[in-house]
């Protein structure tokens, strides 16, 4: 009897552990699917809505109980004209999911992040505004 109960916690417990709460809802999206019980390895794919753009992949999966990360979306802004590669930023890597392009429409957005022993100072995004970018971070040594 004592081993039923035994089996039976492990199968409730591992049935916990394999489905996932319903999936977060960041602002400005919308959820491309929807199910009534999310399991392991279920994926959500998310579209943003009119006037934002995706930042990254639109998608996160079901993962031992728990959701990845949710995608982020910027609004985008619709200014002048393109720019072209953005600005190099010693001890830096760019981290946005982007493909190097030649010219970079109005409203992109490119995410810094400083390589290690490095912290940054400003901004760690840059904006295509007028055919320019906004200001871009510093990575300083760390003392």
């Amino acid at each position: 009897m004592v081993c039923c109960y035994y089996l039976l916690f492990i199968i409730l417990i591992t049935e916990r552990r394999n489905k996932c709460p319903p999936p977060p809802q960041p602002p400005n999206t919308r959820l491309l699917t929807n199910l009534r019980m999310y399991r392991q390895g279920d994926m959500i794919h998310y579209q943003c809505e009119h006037s934002f753009q995706l930042n990254g992949t639109g998608e996160i999966r079901c993962e031992n109980g728990k959701w990845t990360s949710p995608p982020k979306y910027y609004r985008t802004v619709k200014t002048g004209g393109n720019c072209n590669s953005p600005p190099l930023v010693k001890n830096s890597i760019i981290v946005t999911d982007i493909v190097q392009l030649a010219s970079y429409n109005p409203g992109s957005l490119v995410e810094y992040a400083c390589r290690p022993l490095h912290v940054m100072k400003g901004s760690s995004t840059v904006n295509c505004i007028h055919g320019s970018w906004t200001e871009p971070p510093i990575c300083l040594g760390k003392p």
